[in-house]
């Protein structure tokens, strides 16, 4: 598995900016459901990405279990669209309806600051063991 890693910044805004999404969607569910966040804050793919020309983390959303930030990924040949998602929903009972929940409130501090564009990133060879990843084989990726 591999993993497009964002610039530090990058990272730091978005922790901040998940921690205040998750709080303001937490308070839209009922007793019983809540948002928990999800790290690291990084999207996977299967494969490693070549000549991206550039990369931009959009506005956040929800698909009613996760939320997360678009990535999209540009290259020669065709434009990649990625996650990375920063919260999960736990329930005790299956939820009827997960349409109210697909819009995500962006609170006003941030709401300008989308779609962030990057000019690099990080991609590497990753592994899940022992309870943390392993970074193999980092490569830095520069947007032109």
């Amino acid at each position: 598995m591999h993993a497009i890693i964002p610039h530090k910044d990058c990272l730091f805004f978005l922790s901040s900016a998940a921690g205040k999404i998750i709080l303001s969607m937490n308070h839209q569910l009922g007793e019983g459901d809540f948002f928990v966040p999800v790290f690291p804050l990084w999207a996977f793919t299967g494969a490693p990405v070549e000549k991206i020309r550039s990369f931009s983390v959009l506005s956040p959303e929800s698909d009613g279990r996760e939320i997360f930030f678009p990535l999209k990924l540009g290259s020669e040949k065709n434009n990649l669209r990625l996650r990375i998602v920063f919260a999960r929903r736990l329930s005790k009972v299956e939820p009827d309806s997960e349409s109210e929940l697909k819009s995500v409130p962006v609170p006003p501090e941030i709401i300008g600051k989308f779609p962030m564009a990057q000019r690099s990133f990080r991609e590497s060879l990753v592994v899940l063991e022992n309870n943390g990843w392993k970074i193999y084989d980092e490569r830095w990726h520069k947007c032109k």
